[in-house]
């Protein structure tokens, strides 16, 4: 199943794999915006999406943040939510 429409969000190259996270999307007048914490995984090989659970705490739901690969991890850093600005640092293990 493939990610919901969404803009802000990060995507990964790790591995033979393309890994989206965050994000947010316009809801409509009455609930506005809405702030996502999701993981998908793309198989650019087979072109099949997967949804993948974050074990442990995942970071809040965040859009235009910056992500990169360190070693087999996804670096997560800062971004916006809601209503808030972050600064904190997330380690993902797609």
């Amino acid at each position: 199943m493939p990610p919901s429409p969404r803009g802000g969000h990060s995507a990964t190259l790790w591995e033979v794999s393309i890994v989206v996270f965050g994000g947010h999307y316009y809801a409509g007048k009455q609930k506005g915006y809405k702030y996502l914490n999701d993981t998908y995984i793309l198989n650019v090989n087979t072109n099949r999406w997967s949804k993948n659970k974050i074990s442990g705490t995942p970071p809040s739901p965040r859009y235009q943040h910056s992500a990169i690969l360190a070693g087999s991890r996804i670096i997560i850093f800062g971004g916006k939510g809601e209503k808030t600005v972050f600064r904190d640092l997330h380690a993902l293990d797609p």
